[in-house]
């Protein structure tokens, strides 16, 4: 019975771990920019897409010099919502590089 279970457990996939605050604040930094969506900046990094976080006009607490961004991770979202992000960050002829 214990080696079955053993087997089931072994065969069974692994739970996805959430990359660690650290590591998200590292590929923030080195994210690369893309067109925005509804207005709000948005990067593109290798573990996570960010778009800049709310921001209300009327919020007089609001830190204008610091950038807030919320991290969109594709295990975490629908397919509808990634492809968005994946849209937003695909070169345009405006973004690509110029053949020689």
């Amino acid at each position: 019975m214990m080696a079955a279970f053993m087997v089931a457990l072994a065969m069974s996939p692994m739970p996805q771990i959430a990359p660690s605050v650290e590591q998200l604040q590292d590929d923030f930094e080195q994210a690369t920019v893309c067109r925005p969506i509804e207005g709000r900046h948005v990067w593109k990094g290798r573990i996570a897409f960010f778009i800049e976080s709310y921001a209300f006009p009327n919020d007089d607490d609001a830190q204008t010099d610091v950038v807030g961004a919320d991290a969109v991770l594709p295990a975490d979202n629908d397919a509808e919502t990634i492809k968005e992000f994946e849209a937003a960050c695909a070169p345009t002829e405006q973004m690509a590089l110029p053949s020689l």
